[in-house]
């Protein structure tokens, strides 16, 4: 069993962990033409693709789910209230980095790294936070019923560095 700190939050994970290094990642973000978050990028780096406990998923850099809410949320807006927090139009300029068992949607605007946006699947209020501290503070006060450490389920068919070969 592995012990992992992330940012003073400690998971346990029975599985090897798919990690993704700085300079595979770098590769991804000059094709793609933007630079991830910084603790999107700690964290890919530390434990990689999966799940936590308190259901935070985070996705591969070069997933379907980086652009598929942009579709989505072109179509179905359901956070009209949070306009001071998120309109409609830049939310579909947004990319999915972050995402929840539950269904939520966690967007970032690649021109404004520091503020995540949470669109929760059952609710019509959009939440900003700007770290993953934020982000996991949020998920765990809905399971308050955990305690640390957090497992943490690695995705083990997922493979980047293929996907960074011809890079």
């Amino acid at each position: 069993m592995q012990r992992i700190n992330f940012q003073g939050i400690t998971f346990i994970s029975d599985a090897p962990l798919s990690t993704v290094s700085i300079k595979e990642l770098e590769a991804i973000e000059a094709r793609l033409g933007f630079t991830f978050p910084g603790d999107y990028r700690a964290f890919i780096s530390t434990l990689g693709f999966g799940e936590t406990e308190f259901h935070v998923q985070a996705f591969p850099p070069l997933d379907q789910n980086l652009f598929e809410p942009r579709d989505r949320l072109a179509e179905f807006w359901f956070w009209g209230r949070s306009s001071q927090i998120l309109t409609q139009t830049h939310a579909v300029e947004c990319v999915g980095f972050f995402g929840s068992a539950d269904g939520d949607t966690i967007l970032f605007h690649p021109l404004d790294r520091n503020r995540w946006y949470i669109l929760p699947h059952e609710e019509e209020e959009a939440i900003l936070v700007q770290s993953f501290q934020e982000l996991s503070a949020y998920f765990l006060q809905r399971y308050d019923d955990l305690q640390a450490p957090y497992e943490f389920e690695p995705w083990s068919d997922i493979n980047i560095h293929a996907a960074t070969q011809d890079s």
